[in-house]
Protein backbone atom coordinates (compact mmCIF):
# COMPACT_ATOMS: atom_id res chain seq x y z
CA UNK A 1 0.00 0.00 0.00
CA UNK A 2 2.65 2.53 1.04
CA UNK A 3 4.91 1.67 -1.91
CA UNK A 4 2.03 2.03 -4.35
CA UNK A 5 0.94 5.33 -2.85
CA UNK A 6 4.55 6.54 -2.83
CA UNK A 7 5.14 5.63 -6.45
CA UNK A 8 1.86 7.21 -7.56
CA UNK A 9 2.36 10.43 -5.63
CA UNK A 10 6.03 11.07 -6.35
CA UNK A 11 6.71 13.48 -9.18
CA UNK A 12 10.16 13.74 -10.74
CA UNK A 13 11.53 10.47 -9.43
CA UNK A 14 15.27 10.05 -10.07
CA UNK A 15 14.45 7.65 -12.91
CA UNK A 16 10.92 8.00 -14.27
CA UNK A 17 11.13 4.78 -16.26
CA UNK A 18 12.65 2.45 -13.68
CA UNK A 19 11.77 2.51 -9.99
CA UNK A 20 14.39 2.03 -7.32
CA UNK A 21 13.37 -1.56 -6.59
CA UNK A 22 13.84 -2.55 -10.20
CA UNK A 23 17.19 -0.76 -10.31
CA UNK A 24 18.33 -2.75 -7.26
CA UNK A 25 17.06 -6.05 -8.72
CA UNK A 26 18.62 -5.34 -12.14
CA UNK A 27 22.01 -4.46 -10.63
CA UNK A 28 21.97 -7.57 -8.40
CA UNK A 29 21.06 -9.84 -11.31
CA UNK A 30 23.62 -8.16 -13.59
CA UNK A 31 26.28 -9.11 -11.03
CA UNK A 32 24.91 -12.66 -10.96
CA UNK A 33 24.15 -12.45 -7.25
CA UNK A 34 21.27 -14.13 -5.45
CA UNK A 35 19.48 -12.44 -2.56
CA UNK A 36 21.60 -14.60 -0.25
CA UNK A 37 24.81 -13.40 -1.96
CA UNK A 38 23.82 -9.76 -1.54
CA UNK A 39 22.74 -10.40 2.03
CA UNK A 40 26.16 -11.87 2.82
CA UNK A 41 27.90 -8.86 1.25
CA UNK A 42 25.75 -6.22 2.95
CA UNK A 43 24.63 -7.78 6.22
CA UNK A 44 21.02 -6.98 5.28
CA UNK A 45 18.55 -9.80 5.90
CA UNK A 46 17.25 -11.46 2.75
CA UNK A 47 13.61 -10.58 3.48
CA UNK A 48 14.56 -6.90 3.71
CA UNK A 49 16.38 -7.08 0.36
CA UNK A 50 13.30 -8.64 -1.23
CA UNK A 51 11.18 -5.84 0.30
CA UNK A 52 13.53 -3.20 -1.17
CA UNK A 53 13.32 -4.79 -4.62
CA UNK A 54 9.53 -5.07 -4.37
CA UNK A 55 9.34 -1.50 -3.05
CA UNK A 56 7.40 -2.86 -0.09
CA UNK A 57 8.64 -0.03 2.09
CA UNK A 58 5.86 -0.49 4.65
CA UNK A 59 7.94 -3.27 6.22
CA UNK A 60 10.23 -0.46 7.42
CA UNK A 61 7.40 1.81 8.59
CA UNK A 62 8.52 1.86 12.22
CA UNK A 63 12.20 2.38 11.36
CA UNK A 64 12.86 4.86 8.57
CA UNK A 65 16.53 5.04 9.55
CA UNK A 66 16.86 1.31 8.83
CA UNK A 67 15.18 1.81 5.45
CA UNK A 68 17.49 4.65 4.49
CA UNK A 69 20.57 2.80 5.77
CA UNK A 70 19.64 -0.37 3.91
CA UNK A 71 19.07 1.62 0.70
CA UNK A 72 22.47 3.28 1.02
CA UNK A 73 24.38 0.09 1.87
CA UNK A 74 22.64 -1.92 -0.84
CA UNK A 75 23.06 0.82 -3.43
CA UNK A 76 26.77 1.25 -2.70
CA UNK A 77 27.43 -2.48 -2.86
CA UNK A 78 25.60 -2.74 -6.19
CA UNK A 79 27.33 0.31 -7.66
CA UNK A 80 24.17 2.40 -8.01
CA UNK A 81 24.51 6.18 -8.20
CA UNK A 82 24.74 7.66 -4.71
CA UNK A 83 22.71 10.64 -5.98
CA UNK A 84 19.83 8.35 -6.94
CA UNK A 85 19.94 6.53 -3.61
CA UNK A 86 20.03 9.81 -1.66
CA UNK A 87 17.09 11.23 -3.63
CA UNK A 88 15.01 8.14 -2.86
CA UNK A 89 16.07 8.09 0.79
CA UNK A 90 15.03 11.73 1.16
CA UNK A 91 11.77 11.24 -0.74
CA UNK A 92 10.85 8.22 1.36
CA UNK A 93 11.54 10.15 4.53
CA UNK A 94 9.02 12.75 3.34
CA UNK A 95 6.41 10.21 2.18
CA UNK A 96 6.42 7.49 4.84
CA UNK A 97 5.57 8.55 8.35
CA UNK A 98 6.10 6.20 11.29
CA UNK A 99 2.99 4.42 12.53
CA UNK A 100 4.00 4.95 16.15
CA UNK A 101 2.07 7.60 18.05
CA UNK A 102 4.31 9.86 20.14
CA UNK A 103 3.92 9.22 23.88
CA UNK A 104 3.01 12.86 24.45
CA UNK A 105 -0.32 12.22 22.73
CA UNK A 106 -1.45 10.16 25.71
CA UNK A 107 -0.18 12.47 28.42
CA UNK A 108 -2.44 15.07 29.91
CA UNK A 109 -0.89 18.34 30.52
Amino acid sequence: FIATRYMQSTQGRPDDKIGLGLQIRSARERLGWSHEDLSGRTGIATHFLVALEDEAFEIFRSDLIALQTNLRVCGRKLGLSSDVIEQYAHALNQQIKPSVVPIGKFMRG
